[in-house]
């Protein structure tokens, strides 16, 4: 993390205060962001010369601008009718050429959008496009086997260049334009006078003392150094190689892929080349050595793009799994801080918050300690743990064990209590008292249980629900209890007797959770719909429904003092209304209202969001943690539950403190 691209954009608000309780690294993982929203293979992706901004061009026949640091997408551009092969910015990034499977080269003007022209000429699908370095030229590499020299300004044709026995795959120009280089799936490389419009040299396979030296097939990229003395190909053969463009003998050759290497470049500064293979990975190498520096994983197809940004601090790379990424230079691969071996299935902060104990597909149970992210205890279970739940003494958890059963452990010595038994179909929810005095637990059945901890009894069954019980909490005092229900209905018992206080119907959807206010006057319940209902207790009168969510909400609450209504999505992001009158957070603030804080997770930046509708970026997570299984924001804390069993803790208390006493959460 210290070397951070995006972390050095947003320093200011980050202040060096965030603590990792668990899943610290000594670094990010080096890939920082992924760019997602092509809709077929990111082809090709390349930096604008500043470096503000990425230009990616896909199969899905559009080109999409984006902004390098952040990853947002700017704009979409659409005009051509097959696949995007190849897009370029002009060198003072006012216009980007784009190469297509339609034949044609489409110019656009960068900041509108707007399609300037369209280049005809090829008679065959056109592979690559790159501007000369005044601009004025346009070079592209067709299928048809020619390298086209066009006006940048009219479009017209220039020159045609001929010699290719096959597809150009790929195009370069030096730096002072004098020279072209291009690149064939006829397994040569061809230098061209880029002023005479003549073959220079043809760069093939050749022998030193009965060894073959060079490419033995096809060629599928090229790119010059900084100062065009070297090319460095890519080719089908499983290797890439450096030539030397006056002599052209190859330099050096690597063969560190495992398939086809489809494309490769140098850095700016020449120490290094980075290549890109259908084996799915990015590989760094010395370019003077070499040697392998980095293989850089997590593509999820084949690397059809790379480059590095004008800096050198960070690689793009587009990919077949419709993805372009940004990598940092400086990154390092880690091992991730791992209690499981499995998603984490089930995760939940103690009441205290000293605690967190977690659940996994790997049948176990892990309980933390918060203050220092140490593992205090491991439990073997003898099946998945998709359920857990931790009391408010930290003295017992409550896990599912199978379908109908639950087993209640010792939470400090890991050793099993009790196995409690009563229910006949799938337990969807459990939760324990805010006395701790009993459990309780939810069914497909349609029946809610209470249990007496002390004794491993069942104490109630509340029977009523003619469908599931999805949802279950106590009130703060715990004399009531509610339920909530796939039936669309929300009902209230009474605790100690067990009786049926009033059945609330209303929702629109299953109740998926349920929330008493501190004061056990009003209680919230949220499903599938994506809406927030806030009832009266006492009459049962449903108060205000709140909209705003577009996914499944997770959880739901209220602050300390009631004052502000508070939801999540499974991805941890937060929506927040006021409770007086319902209105969301961009309502506005003031004086008897100041503006207030709540954390949320937005897009993998943790961020600080005001009544008032202020958002503050604080932290941006790793890309490792963006196949998440579930995020809980919780008081001061962030956790991140992964597929791969991970889990990463963010403290961000000391962070908070420069926003003042009207944080919540």
């Amino acid at each position: 993390m210290p070397h951070s691209r995006l972390l050095k954009t947003y320093e200011s608000e980050l202040d060096g205060s965030v603590k990792f309780v668990v899943g610290r690294e000594p670094t990010w993982n080096p890939c920082m962001r992924v760019l997602d929203g092509h809709g077929g293979w990111a082809n090709c992706a390349t930096y604008s010369n500043d470096n503000s901004r990425i230009v990616s061009g896909s199969a899905d026949k559009n080109v999409r601008i984006w902004d390098a640091t952040t990853g947002t997408l700017i704009k979409i551009l659409e005009g051509h009718t097959g696949a995007v092969t190849c897009t370029v910015f002009s060198h003072d990034d006012a216009r980007i050429a784009s190469a297509s499977w339609d034949r044609t080269i489409c110019i656009w003007d960068s900041e509108t959008g707007t399609r300037i022209r369209a280049l005809k000429g090829h008679s065959d699908p056109v592979r690559a496009v790159v501007f000369s370095h005044d601009s004025s030229l346009i070079i592209s590499g067709s299928a048809d086997k020619t390298i086209g020299i066009w006006d940048s300004i009219t479009g017209t044709l220039i020159h045609s260049l001929r010699g290719h026995y096959d597809s150009v795959s790929s195009v370069a120009i030096s730096h002072d334009d004098s020279q072209i280089v291009s690149g064939s799936d006829d397994r040569t490389i061809r230098v061209w006078d880029a002023v005479n419009k003549s073959l220079i040299r043809v760069l093939k396979l050749y022998k030193v003392h009965e060894t073959e030296v060079g490419h033995k097939d096809a060629i599928r990229s090229v790119a010059l150094s900084r100062d065009s003395k070297f090319v460095v190909s890519a080719s089908d053969d499983k290797t890439a190689c450096v030539w030397d463009v006056s002599t052209g003998e190859v330099v050096c050759t690597w063969d560190g892929h495992h398939s086809a290497v489809r494309t490769a470049s140098f850095s700016h500064d020449g120490s290094k080349v980075v290549s890109g293979s259908s084996d799915r990975t990015l590989c760094i190498w010395g370019s003077k050595s070499g040697t392998l520096i980095r293989r850089l994983e997590g593509h999820t197809n084949a690397i059809t793009s790379v480059e590095f940004s004008k800096d050198d601090s960070n690689i793009i790379s587009g990919s077949g799994d419709k993805t372009v990424s940004i990598w940092e230079v400086t990154g390092a691969h880690f091992d991730p801080f791992r209690g499981h071996r499995e998603t984490i299935m089930s995760l939940e902060f103690s009441k205290d918050h000293t605690r967190i104990v977690t659940g996994s597909g790997d049948k176990t149970i892990c309980v933390w300690d918060t203050s220092n992210g140490a593992l205090l205890r491991k439990i073997e279970a003898s099946e998945p743990i998709n359920s857990v739940s931790i009391s408010p003494n930290n003295q017992h958890l409550i896990s599912r064990a199978g379908e109908k059963t639950l087993n209640l452990w010792d939470a400090v010595t890991g050793s099993l209590i009790y196995n409690l038994t009563g229910h006949t179909r799938y337990i969807a929810c459990i939760t324990f008292s805010n006395g701790g005095r009993w459990a309780s637990s939810g069914s497909w059945d349609g029946t809610a249980c209470l249990w007496d901890i002390a004794s491993g009894t069942l104490f109630r069954a509340l029977k009523g629900h003619p469908d599931s019980v999805r949802s279950i909490t106590f009130s703060h005092d715990d004399l009531m209890v509610a339920t909530g229900s796939d039936d669309l209905g929300l009902r209230l018992w009474d605790a100690p007797t067990g009786s049926l206080i009033r059945t609330i119907k209303g929702s629109g959807g299953p109740v998926r959770c349920v929330s008493f206010s501190p004061d056990d006057l009003y209680i919230l319940t949220a499903g599938d719909e994506k809406r927030v209902y806030f009832w009266d207790v006492e009459t049962g009168d449903k108060l205000k429904t709140l909209e705003g969510h577009l996914e499944h909400i997770w959880n739901i609450g209220f602050t300390r003092n009631g004052s502000t209504l508070l939801s999540w999505d499974m991805m941890g992001r937060c929506h927040s209304w006021l409770s007086e009158t319902g209105d969301p957070e961009d309502a506005g603030t003031n004086d008897e209202n100041p503006t207030q804080h709540h954390l949320s997770v937005e897009d993998y930046w943790i961020v600080l969001k005001s009544v008032g509708g202020a958002v503050e970026k604080l932290c941006y997570l790793p890309i490792s943690f963006s196949n998440t299984q579930l995020v809980i924001v919780s008081q001061q804390f962030v956790a991140v539950g992964t597929h791969r069993g991970v889990m990463l803790v963010l403290d961000m208390s000391q962070l908070l403190e420069k926003f003042g006493p009207n944080v919540f959460v």
